[in-house]
């Protein structure tokens, strides 16, 4: 605070009470605190005060001629809810003291036990917090404006998610058509080189569309509900690789699933976890004479981690920072297949239960991709017993 007089209107109409609030303010006055003290002995006047004249603080006393009790602090309250009020009563009634607070008075004190440093006390505090709680209020409808903008600005993007998949997605299947039919109806009339071009055509088309599926899953992810339920993470790591090597006639690669601790999380959303890591780490570890697929996880202070580790390609910890960004790829194309978008998907899934992501690897010596989730609530109670 400055060294500005504080403005004090106080609303009292014992001539006593007055006069010795006044004698108390005068000994209190100090080079850090000095008062510019008004007096009216009515709730009226003082309403009136408050609207023609600039007002720090209120000292209030709640029995008046024209107004009593907690309806007297509440007029005033209502009439400048941005000035503090201090409540002085002569009434030791710890109710009443409660309500008042409970209401919005900074403070109550009882008159016959004010002293001078009491009442300086009381009346900076009171105006500090005020000004931390004007502060705050500011600040929280700031927030909600902002978070205003950011739901607008997320429908947009959805509708426009929508509206550019069906735009794309017909040329894309107009383009994918007509090339087959070259191939099919014209292949007699085309050259090796022509075939190549088209073949060349209608893989991108198939990329193009993919990535269109990708980008709109993770344009939704942000808006689908999130149920949480306890999940057999075995099972569900088993199931999925099974599924994920189903075609391959003679398995190239091999999965050790260790200990895995139950997750409290939605199954949906941690299945498109785990099939991400999964297909990631069989894809970029295919091409090892041994392939191996690791599956583990462990139970660390109130969360749960689980990894999925393999011996493939791996990648340069410098990169690292890229991993789990839409579009960012450490392989091209030609070498793996993929849109770049599934590790950010996965990192919204995992910010979205409050837990965290992250990867580790070396160049050809594979890569460990993590995820945690935050124990069950009560799982939490349990263990700290």
């Amino acid at each position: 605070m400055d060294n500005k007089p504080i403005r004090v209107l106080l609303i009292e109409d014992s001539v006593f009470a007055t006069q010795y609030t006044k004698k108390m303010l005068v000994e209190a006055k100090s080079p850090q605190f000095s008062v510019e003290l008004s007096c009216v002995d009515r709730v009226s006047l003082g309403l009136e005060h408050l609207t023609e004249n600039g007002t720090d603080i209120v000292l209030l006393d709640l029995t008046l001629v024209d107004s009593d009790g907690l309806e007297t602090f509440t007029r005033v309250h209502d009439h400048a809810p941005q000035v503090p009020i201090v409540v002085m009563s002569g009434l030791e009634d710890e109710r009443l003291a409660l309500d008042a607070v409970q209401q919005g008075a900074q403070d109550y004190l009882v008159k016959g036990r004010v002293t001078s440093s009491l009442l300086k006390r009381s009346i900076l505090y009171a105006v500090e917090r005020k000004q931390v709680e004007l502060k705050v209020a500011g600040l929280n409808r700031e927030l909600e404006r902002r978070l205003r903008e950011i739901e607008l600005v997320s429908k947009e993007l959805e509708a426009f998610s929508y509206s550019v998949s069906h735009d794309l997605r017909a040329p894309l299947r107009a383009i994918d058509g007509f090339s087959q039919i070259l191939l099919e109806d014209h292949r007699e009339g085309l050259d090796k080189e022509g075939r190549r071009v088209i073949d060349v055509i209608r893989d991108n088309t198939r990329r193009m569309g993919e990535l269109i599926n990708d980008l709109l899953t993770f344009s939704r992810q942000g808006r689908k509900e999130i149920i949480k339920k306890d999940i057999d993470m075995e099972k569900m790591v088993k199931d999925i690789f099974k599924e994920l090597t189903v075609l391959d006639s003679e398995p190239r690669i091999k999965i050790k699933v260790n200990i895995l601790p139950p997750a409290h999380a939605d199954q949906a959303l941690i299945r498109q976890v785990l099939i991400n890591f999964l297909s990631n780490a069989i894809k970029f570890s295919g091409n090892e004479k041994s392939s191996l697929v690791e599956v583990g996880g462990r139970l660390e202070k109130d969360e749960n981690i689980y990894y999925v580790k393999d011996n493939g390609v791996g990648f340069d910890m410098k990169y690292s920072d890229k991993l789990f960004g839409v579009f960012q790829r450490l392989h091209s194309q030609e070498e793996f297949k993929g849109t770049g978008v599934g590790l950010a998907l996965v990192q919204r899934i995992i910010h979205r239960h409050q837990g965290r992501v992250w990867a580790e690897g070396k160049v050809n010596k594979g890569a460990t991709f993590y995820f945690s989730v935050p124990l069950r609530e009560g799982t939490r109670k349990e263990k700290e017993k």
